[in-house]
């Protein structure tokens, strides 16, 4: 057996870690371009209650989502 051997399961494990936070960063991003695009729609007159609560809620669940890869990726 030689080093090259043992590290092989540690690039396993580095290579799912950085999937998992690229996963959470690409969240992330989608997670700001909505929010500024709610931020649009509140400055309008007339925004819908209803929307707004959908959206939050979505939103807390992408985050909670996110929360989920980067803890499961060992961080």
């Amino acid at each position: 057996m030689t080093l090259g051997d043992n590290t092989k399961p540690l690039r396993g494990t580095i290579s799912e870690f950085q999937k998992a936070l690229a996963s959470a960063i690409d969240e992330a991003k989608a997670l700001k371009a909505k929010t500024d695009e709610l931020a649009g729609q509140l400055a309008t007159p007339g925004a819908d209650a209803d929307v707004i609560s959908a959206f939050v809620t979505t939103q807390n669940q992408r985050i909670t989502q996110a929360v989920g890869w980067i803890e499961a990726s060992g961080m």
